[in-house]
């Protein structure tokens, strides 16, 4: 890994940034000062809402009611207060899931939005997520499904389900009645996909979780440094590094964990596993956008790991901005340009045969430009000469 200068890199993302994603910056690095220039508020709010950081902007800006409008103050709070109804109806409904699960014989780990808002945030308002998160062992998928059932959720993509075990894609469902969606997973990366260019070993996975207590009631959580593996690849893979939320977790997680986090482990894990690329990029970004001194620190543990600018260029460019290169996630597990044109084929030729694909048409432009830019990659067009 070459030197890198985080001072330098953090002034260029913002230079990258149009003032209202500089002002959102700054607040997240707590910087809460009255902005230099005028801001289109109603932007601001958007970009806020955006990366799902009003719950977190509210709790200082209440505290400063004069940097901000009063109209979007109340958006925020708005949120804020809905976020703290839903923590208390869907913490209680992720420990209820998680004994009756265990009464069946069933392990479970809380993933996420619900266990991150319960372990690294000191207040249930801050943290914004739409879901709960478990994951669970492979061969228990099935009687999880009954289970939830039985418990009044309903299967979502009930007439994919076939496809949805044979990909080892996360199950949804949702409870009618109170409005809660669950997410079951069985790994931390699909092993169905990535079966060629990762190597994750789920047994150690389980046999390293935490327990934590959740109103009175055990639940398990991935272990530190597993932790930060998973949110990682999460954010790399699912989200192609957009999502300032994301960043702003993993920045929190770090900093609760501080000197309990075995970066020896995680790193030796990460190689292990074969998923250095997207824990390293996630770590890089992380410290570029929160100057984290711990995340700079243990980036030495990565001073081997090198990766191609035109990567580099592809992930930057999405932090702040959603662009059109989002669909590109899945090159993130491949470690080598052969491994990410196999990958690209099998995702080309791939049968889209459930209903979560809306459109064939649609998947098929994405995959065509997922050819192209690998092309451009392989095949760069030469340079102008002045």
């Amino acid at each position: 890994m070459e030197k890198i200068d985080f001072l330098k890199e953090h002034q260029l993302l913002l230079q990258k940034a149009n003032k209202e994603q500089q002002f959102l910056l700054h607040c997240l690095q707590g910087s809460f000062l009255n902005p230099q220039e005028k801001l289109n508020w109603e932007y601001f709010a958007k970009q806020v809402i955006e990366h799902n950081v009003a719950g977190v902007l509210f709790n200082y800006f209440s505290k400063n009611e004069n940097i901000v409008p009063i109209d979007v103050l109340d958006t925020f709070k708005n949120i804020y207060e809905k976020n703290i109804m839903r923590h208390i109806l869907w913490a209680n409904e992720a420990t209820n899931i998680t004994n009756a699960l265990s009464e069946n014989g069933i392990n479970t780990v809380l993933l996420k939005g619900i266990g991150l808002a319960e372990t690294i945030y000191p207040h249930p308002g801050l943290r914004s997520f739409s879901d709960i998160d478990f994951l669970v062992p492979q061969d228990k998928l099935l009687k999880v499904k009954d289970i939830l059932i039985d418990l009044g959720y309903d299967l979502i993509y009930t007439d994919s389900l076939k496809w949805l075990l044979k990909n080892n894609l996360a199950l949804s469902f949702i409870n009618k009645k109170n409005k809660i969606y669950l997410e079951i997973h069985t790994d931390i990366v699909n092993n169905k996909w990535y079966a060629e260019s990762t190597n994750i070993d789920m047994d150690a996975i389980w046999q390293n979780v935490i327990s934590k207590e959740i109103n009175g009631k055990k639940v398990f959580l991935l272990s530190p440094e597993d932790n930060i593996l998973y949110l990682s690849i999460h954010l790399a893979v699912a989200h192609g590094f957009h999502g300032l939320i994301w960043f702003y977790d993993i920045n929190e997680f770090i900093n609760f964990y501080k000197n309990k986090i075995n970066w020896d482990i995680l790193f030796e894990r990460a190689e292990k596993f074969n998923i250095v690329k997207p824990v390293y990029l996630t770590l890089l970004y992380t410290a570029i956008v929160f100057q984290n001194e711990i995340c700079i620190k243990n980036l030495e543990h990565f001073r081997s790991f090198k990766i191609s600018r035109f990567e580099n260029q592809l992930w930057v460019g999405n932090i702040l901005n959603n662009n059109k290169y989002a669909h590109f996630f899945f090159w993130l597990m491949p470690n080598s340009r052969t491994e990410q044109f196999k990958l690209s084929l099998k995702m080309f030729f791939a049968r889209r045969e459930h209903s979560i694909v809306k459109s064939g048409i649609y998947t098929l432009m994405l995959s065509t430009k997922t050819i192209i830019a690998l092309l451009n990659n392989y095949f760069p067009s030469p340079r102008r000469r002045d």
